[in-house]
């Protein structure tokens, strides 16, 4: 039995696809959970067919979620509150999902991937227009289905699909670059500013593996300028209220005013406040049980107040780990994010290096920007599905040959 295609297929369906499925989409990682761990338990306890193994990567992940509950158990009140460094589990699937995928080998894995990636984006973009054009839900927000989560599983699958480029042949390859078409279009529909901004960097790191020659910076540089010029004018000639900060930027580089909401402006207080609350406890932090606390002293307007008490984190990836952690958590942080990249230019040379490296870069990438403005670890969806990708990335890219060299 293949396992890995069985798990290749179980994360298709519960995280490229189900997260964006009215009804389902919340509750997506807890299915993933609920199929996957009985499964991994059969296989490793009973059927005992995949030995154990750990990576570069796992060992820094057990090093993380080690620290994690320290650190809770540092900043406790309650017995209860040491419980909050049991979050990052879910990180730990990486390491028999690893095993997993590299146990078994399959072919072209890297274009099989890209064309589910495709689809995933495809049929992401078909659920928005859906939601938002019959259904006429605000933003997509349908039932169990939340405008970040669903613009996040687009951009992810659209520029996953580009993997694909350079290993398939035709015309068929450039079916492809509908992917982050789709994403751009899901993210007008959802009007997600932070994942226009996430949009941008992530073309730049697919420009740059994938255009050849001496003018790719520069011809790279020129296509990012023009798609996210026509974006933003796309965004005023829509009226989109919530691109206004960023339609407001040149305005305000010129000498005006930065036009801001309150989901925004909320943000900016939230940031000002937590690095006040990390001076506090520079080294180990206030605990993830007492984050939006810790941040209330420094906030004095009481609508503020409110807004922030209604709040699990603060919307910063960087700023949820430094005022929960320190520079102990900030360092946790640097090392989830970091790490991949580290533990892929660590591995053994063979011809998947260019798919592994630009796969990496752009996961990293994405949740890196993405953390400017939303967790991105810590909570069970996202952790899953940056765990699941690396580890299909890291077990099953992998092929004897010469060594690709990017560029």
């Amino acid at each position: 039995m293949n396992h890995a295609k069985i798990f290749l297929g179980l994360i298709f369906l519960l995280v490229m696809l189900a997260p964006a499925m009215a009804g389902i989409g919340e509750l997506a990682p807890y299915l993933f959970f609920a199929v996957s761990i009985p499964l991994m338990a059969y296989i490793f306890l009973v059927e005992r067919s995949i030995p154990p193994s750990l990576d570069l990567y796992g060992r820094i992940l057990l090093g993380v979620f080690a620290i994690q509950v320290i650190l809770a158990a540092i900043s406790a009140r309650t017995p209860s509150d040491i419980a909050f460094g049991l979050n990052f589990l879910p990180m730990l699937l990486y390491i028999p999902l690893l095993a997993i995928f590299s146990s078994h080998s399959m072919k072209n894995p890297v274009l099989l991937f890209a064309r589910l990636s495709l689809f995933s984006s495809l049929a992401t973009l078909a659920l928005a227009l859906t939601y938002s054009f019959v259904f006429e839900f605000f933003r997509a927000e349908a039932p169990r289905v939340n405008p970040l989560g669903l613009a996040g599983v687009a951009i992810n699958s659209g520029f996953f699909a580009l993997l694909g480029f350079r290993e398939s042949s035709g015309w068929k390859k450039h079916l492809l670059l509908l992917g982050p078409v789709a994403a751009l279009i899901v993210i007008y529909i959802t009007q997600t500013r932070g994942l226009f901004l996430t949009f941008l960097p992530m073309l730049a790191v697919s420009l740059l593996f994938l255009l050849k020659g001496k003018w790719r910076l520069a011809t790279s540089i020129a296509i990012i300028v023009a798609i996210g010029g026509a974006a933003l004018l796309a965004g005023v000639v829509f009226g989109f209220g919530r691109w206004q900060f960023i339609t407001s930027l040149p305005s305000a580089l010129a000498g005006g005013e930065i036009m801001m909401d309150d989901s925004l402006s909320i943000r900016l207080v939230m940031l000002a406040a937590g690095f006040q609350a990390f001076l506090q406890a520079p080294l180990f932090g206030h605990g993830w049980a007492n984050i939006m606390s810790s941040v209330l002293e420094f906030v004095h307007d009481e609508n503020q107040r409110n807004i922030i008490l209604g709040l699990a984190h603060l919307h910063n990836d960087l700023m949820d780990f430094a005022v929960t952690g320190g520079l102990v958590g900030i360092a946790t942080y640097l090392a989830m994010i970091g790490g991949p990249v580290f533990a892929v230019l660590k591995m053994q040379r063979d011809s998947s290096d260019f798919a592994r490296l630009m796969a990496v870069a752009l996961l990293t990438t994405s949740y890196f920007f993405r953390g400017l403005s939303d967790l991105m670890f810590g909570f069970e969806a996202n952790s899953l599905y940056y765990v699941a990708f690396l580890a299909i990335f890291f077990g099953l890219f992998t092929k004897p040959g010469p060594k690709s060299i990017p560029g």
